[in-house]
């Protein structure tokens, strides 16, 4: 039977935050894309004695490289993978499994437990420098002569320019191969001519006219109930299907981000609405325009559902496809990168937990109105609930920003029977007749989490 080996970057979304400057985070997720690429490793591997072919059963992957390798061999491929992605990716950190089993299905519940007790490779510690820190990333020692570490020499270079003693050229247009990847595609689905953002303050920008163009909103999404979909696809007789699936599933992933990403795009854009940082399997962490961030979601949640459908499975097993939730953070674009991702997969684990997976489900933080807590009758809201409140949260922005304020206020009043009554009276006296209704049919919750859902709702 055959052997597989994941040798796998992990922390991968700190590991691309160490650093505030988008070029850099760029060149982190080009480095993820392109050194975990199997076929390199295979010549590596072979020119060492060591037999090793891609599993292209495992799909698409960033930062991942799935191995079949032989029996016996496990650790020293995986040893060897290891020091040339340390070579390529100094600052990240690295692990291996490996199990053994007729099909890599059959091999991912072991797996998946062996993650918890990985081979593991760690960077070096600073514990105690004697030189100077990087200008850059204030993590790890400059190297001689310049003022950039080795990681972050590395992701310039990966950036598209050489490192230089004075660091990283101002950022340039350049793209990550997972981002150039969408922006080829929405360009030939489009037939337009985007070109990337530079800076976040490109991003907020593209804001609409009128609205508040100095915010950004982070996105991380990840599959519901993958391990029961592939716990059932396992029990499954279908050898074809089980060597089908993982490639299906990172292909909808990827083309689920393409058609999201198009279907926010507007008449007169010259910059691509989204910075795709990673993209795993079902795992995707995204940065777009603040106000076009409920329509990139729902559109990703339906492409993805969509995607999958192609995919022939027994009806058993069709029941429990895999759907998409998320978790959003809007923030102001200078607001640090590296915690807005922590805080969006906070939200994410929350829509998580408040649906248990059962369905597409988003929960969100508004930094700004916010802090970095969500208040604590906020909870997610899944696609069919946003679906029927859809003209709820159409007479809520017919408020208006000033309306929508007053509103809210007006929910944060006294008791339960206080606010309902504050809102009550200042709908009728404003001939509000849609909130009326709302307010005599929703919890005061439900309707507190619409009003503040629909700060960055846009038809």
């Amino acid at each position: 039977m055959p052997t597989y080996l994941d040798v796998a970057a992990v922390r991968i979304q700190p590991y691309i935050a160490r650093t505030p400057a988008l070029r850099l985070r760029r060149g982190a997720s080009w480095l993820l894309s392109t050194a975990t690429a199997a076929g390199d490793l295979e010549r590596l591997l072979t020119g060492q004695g060591l037999t090793a072919t891609r599993n292209r059963d495992a799909g698409d992957a960033d930062g991942v490289v799935p191995l079949v390798v032989g029996q016996g061999t496990e650790r020293r491929v995986a040893e060897r993978v290891m020091l040339r992605l340390r070579e390529q990716l100094p600052a990240v950190e690295l692990q291996a499994v490996w199990a053994t089993a007729g099909s890599y299905l059959e091999a991912y519940p072991a797996l998946a437990a062996q993650r918890t007790r990985p081979l593991v490779a760690v960077p070096a510690p600073v514990d105690f420098p004697l030189g100077t820190t990087c200008e850059w990333c204030r993590v790890d020692l400059r190297t001689a002569g310049g003022t950039m570490c080795a990681d972050c020499s590395a992701r310039d270079r990966a950036a598209g320019r050489r490192a230089s003693a004075t660091g990283p050229a101002a950022e340039g247009e350049d793209a990550s191969a997972t981002e150039r990847a969408v922006l080829d595609g929405v360009n030939t689905a489009l037939s337009t001519g985007l070109t990337p953002v530079r800076h976040l303050t490109d991003l907020a920008r593209l804001g609409a006219a009128g609205g508040n163009r100095n915010h950004v909103a982070t996105v991380a999404l990840d599959g519901n109930g993958m391990g029961a979909f592939f716990a059932a696809l396992a029990g499954s007789g279908d050898a074809d299907l089980k060597r089908r699936i993982s490639p299906a599933i990172s292909a909808a992933t990827r083309a689920a981000l393409v058609t999201a990403t198009a279907g926010i795009v507007r008449p007169g854009d010259r910059r691509l609405p989204v910075i795709a940082h990673v993209v795993g399997g079902d795992d995707v962490v995204v940065s777009l325009v603040a106000d076009r961030a409920w329509n990139f979601v729902a559109a990703f949640q339906r492409a993805f559902t969509a995607e999958l459908a192609r995919v022939t499975l027994p009806g058993g097993i069709r029941d429990r496809a895999p759907s998409m939730s998320a978790g959003v953070v809007f923030a102001h674009h200078k607001f640090p990168y590296a915690r807005a991702v922590l805080l969006a997969d906070d939200m994410l684990r929350k829509a998580k937990r408040d649906t248990r997976g059962a369905e597409p489900a988003v929960c969100w933080l508004d930094v700004t109105e916010d802090g970095e807590t969500a208040p604590p009758w906020r909870r997610a809201f899944t696609s069919g609930e946003l679906a029927d409140h859809a003209k709820a949260i159409e007479s809520i922005a017919a408020l208006g920003n000033t309306g929508r304020q007053v509103l809210q206020r007006l929910l944060a009043t006294g008791t339960r029977e206080e606010a309902t009554a504050a809102v009550l009276g200042w709908a009728r006296r404003g001939g509000h007749a849609e909130l009326r209704r709302l307010t005599g049919h929703l919890d005061i919750d439900e309707l507190r989490g619409l009003a503040a859902y629909t700060r960055w709702w846009r038809p």
